[in-house]
């Protein structure tokens, strides 16, 4: 082989060798993100702030399984020690204080049935703290959301080690606003995808969660029982 050739050859080994190096010192040399130590503490105090608002909220609501989605709209009211959901088909679900009612639409009437459970009723950011301590989950703060005209800053709950937590799934993510109000969250559980997006958020007071829950319940439970 001509000495050239093997001058150009010798050449082109050692500019790919250099540029290994190069772009292994580079991956070296680069910053890697440090995680967030407080950001699931922002998360709860962002949620829990929520707990003493008094709004109600329309959602857009998409369940996804095994291809199919089901969409409906729903809405959650809530004061301090009250929440109200409900659905426009009838029926849905009331806590009062320490106690909780499932109401259901049956013979085209409404009939509740009080849950019995010794555990407190859990607060917006209950959940959230259970993820942190649980060890189970990666929570990171990702780019806010602008929902029905308000903005709101954003999170993703990750599962990276053991079984999902009952309630949270194996993905969680949540945007809330700088009030505490909750405007979108997705749950990917083990049979289905849900999704819910703020359509209309307003003030709600104790007039309007008396006549919400009514309506929830047929009458069957009242606020001020």
């Amino acid at each position: 082989m001509p000495r050239g050739t093997d001058r150009r050859i010798a050449g082109a080994a050692f500019v790919a060798f250099t540029a290994a190096v190069l772009a292994v010192t580079a991956l070296v040399d680069s910053p890697v993100p440090k995680p967030d130590p407080f950001v699931a503490a922002r998360l709860m105090v962002l949620a829990h702030a929520g707990d003493d608002l008094w709004y109600e909220v329309d959602y857009r609501f998409v369940r996804t399984r095994n291809g199919a989605s089901l969409r409906s709209m729903t809405s959650v009211a809530r004061g301090p020690g009250i929440r109200v959901e409900g659905g426009r088909d009838g029926g849905g679900t009331i806590d009062i204080g320490e106690r909780s009612w499932s109401c259901t639409p049956i013979d085209e009437k409404l009939e509740c049935l009080e849950i019995i459970d010794d555990t407190p009723s859990l607060g917006a950011a209950t959940p959230f703290a259970v993820a942190a301590l649980s060890g189970r989950y990666d929570i990171a703060e990702v780019d806010g959301r602008r929902i029905v005209e308000r903005d709101a800053r954003c999170f993703e709950i990750r599962l990276v080690r053991g079984a999902p937590v009952a309630g949270l799934g194996s993905e969680l993510d949540v945007c809330i606003d700088a009030t505490g109000v909750p405007l979108s969250t997705r749950i990917v559980g083990p049979l289905s995808t849900d999704e819910r997006v703020a359509t209309r958020v307003r003030t709600a007071d104790h007039a309007r969660l008396r006549e919400l829950i009514a309506s929830v319940s047929g009458g069957a439970v009242a606020l001020d029982a």
